[in-house]
């Protein structure tokens, strides 16, 4: 089933340039623009005298940075090659450590999470953005759907 599904969102990839991009810019570069988006929401409820839930917010940020640190520590002990080295296919861009478990689907699932306690409307545009962000790294090439 693993494969089937990497074959399913992969065979989006190398299809045309417009949507190879597409691709990229949710696997690679949406991360940076949700990264922003915590913080200057963080920032504007400080401003706005709502400590509690600007505190929330960066407590959130660092409870993804855990979850992360729990990726590096399970690829220590267990090396799942990526999808392009095991199937000899290119990936849209290169990735150099194992595969399993996604540090990206880790992290931003977690923020997603730690922000949606605090802000429902908020913490669902973020796991839509960590959805959409998994289906592309998968299409790209770098990793299993399990992996996600």
């Amino acid at each position: 089933m693993d494969l089937a599904l990497f074959t399913f969102f992969y065979q989006f990839s190398g299809v045309a340039y417009w949507l190879d991009w597409i691709i990229i810019f949710f696997a690679e570069y949406v991360s940076y623009i949700i990264i922003a988006a915590v913080v200057i929401s963080a920032i504007r409820l400080w401003r706005c005298n709502k400590t509690p839930e600007a505190f929330k917010y960066l407590l959130a940020l660092f409870s993804a940075g855990v979850a992360k640190g729990i990726v590096t520590i399970i690829r220590f002990f267990y090396h799942h090659p990526r999808p392009s080295e095991a199937l000899h296919l290119t990936s849209l861009f290169p990735e150099l450590s194992y595969s399993f478990p996604s540090g990206h689907a880790m992290f931003f699932f977690a923020l997603a999470t730690g922000v949606y306690l605090t802000n429902k409307t908020f913490g669902r545009v973020l796991f839509a953005l960590a959805i959409l962000m998994g289906m592309a790294r998968i299409a790209a090439g770098v990793h299993w759907p399990s992996d996600i």
